[in-house]
């Protein structure tokens, strides 16, 4: 799910790490990573969830359940990927279409 990964260092974390060799006080935050929320998928984007469905040979159900969660599975791939914020944005409906 990541398109763009953006590491930030505060100064004074910059200056221990380079004295210490120790990269560990480095941050990842991953930028446009992408939600739709439940209320969605169980409205206005019932029939894409249904069309999702029957071609899960492609993955797409699954890809549904990955842009609904919030929680604990988007957390623990966020921990196995080492990223430690993700910055994210509404995939659908696009808030720009809406004028």
């Amino acid at each position: 799910m990541t398109i763009k990964r953006m590491t930030i260092m505060e100064n004074k974390d910059l200056e221990k790490s380079s004295q210490l060799g120790n990269r560990e006080m480095m941050r990842t935050i991953t930028l446009e990573e992408h939600y739709s929320s439940p209320a969605f998928w169980n409205g206005p984007g019932q029939k894409l969830k249904e069309q999702a469905k029957k071609e899960e040979i492609l993955g797409f159900g699954k890809l549904i359940e990955e842009l609904s969660d919030l929680g604990d599975k988007r957390i623990a791939a966020m921990d196995a990927a080492g990223i430690d914020v993700q910055v994210l944005s509404l995939t659908a409906p696009q808030c720009s279409n809406s004028m």
